[in-house]
């Protein structure tokens, strides 16, 4: 039983050591994270309506969060929504209740509207 316990303990010890960090390169909103061309490239950027990467075989890249990414000096930017307008439907009168349809948010984002009694109620 001794060994048992003494081979569990060294098998902990060696997980909490040999684990270490994770890394912390995280970009903020608005702020740029690069990679050099010596490393693996995989730059993304979190839009309001999505996100945007480069593609595979990129060897220089940054990205700016709400912005777009920057690959191989080509800039991409962030998606924009495409539906129509959420407060531009919500309150309006609809026919089919139950029926949800994407939409536009103030800030870019895709929100959703519902039909429900005779009325259009987007968020």
């Amino acid at each position: 039983m001794k060994s048992f316990n003494l081979l569990l303990l060294a098998c902990l010890t060696v997980l909490a050591v040999g684990c270490g960090e994770a890394p912390t390169e995280v970009a903020d909103s608005g702020e740029e994270m690069s990679t050099s061309s010596e490393e693996l490239s995989a730059c993304t950027a979190s839009c309001a309506a999505g996100s945007v990467s480069c593609p595979s075989g990129t060897t220089n890249c940054s990205a700016v969060n709400g912005q777009g990414v920057t690959c191989d000096g080509t800039f991409y930017a962030c998606p924009t929504c495409s539906y129509f307008s959420c407060a531009s439907r919500d309150t309006l009168e609809c026919a089919m209740p139950g029926y949800e349809t994407p939409c536009c948010r103030a800030n870019g984002s895709v929100g959703k509207c519902r039909c429900g009694v005779k009325r259009w109620s987007c968020f």
